[in-house]
């Protein structure tokens, strides 16, 4: 087998001694799907999936996070502000009435969605 230096080889493919037929993948090329996979439409949560609770704000812990008692039932869920809330400054304290989204999977955690009128 004879050692090509880099540059074109025999087959025009740029790279380190490449044979015919190989293909030329860079590292950058392959460290970008690093870690990725494919959504199976399936198995995929989306937004429409989450469980939608009212409640009032008991308590503002530290790093964005709140308990909230829900209406249903009267459980107690650790909840923090969603994106749009936080994009837009809004503002909960302690006491607002607020309407939380909760994953089926975990009904301990969920997102703040809307606050309501005071």
């Amino acid at each position: 087998m004879p050692i090509q230096a880099r540059g074109r080889g025999i087959s025009g493919e740029v790279g380190r001694g490449l044979q015919k037929g190989q293909a030329n993948v860079s590292f950058r090329a392959r460290r970008h799907h690093v870690g990725r996979t494919e959504k199976d439409p399936k198995h995929a949560m989306s937004k429409g999936d989450l469980l939608e609770m009212e409640g009032f704000i008991q308590d503002a812990l530290g790093g964005g996070q709140y308990t909230i008692k829900v209406d249903q039932g009267g459980a107690i869920v650790r909840a923090q502000l969603s994106g749009r809330m936080r994009r837009h400054h809004i503002r909960v304290l302690p006491g607002d009435r607020v309407r939380v989204a909760v994953s089926p999977y975990d009904l301990s955690h969920g997102l703040i969605v809307y606050r309501g009128k005071s």
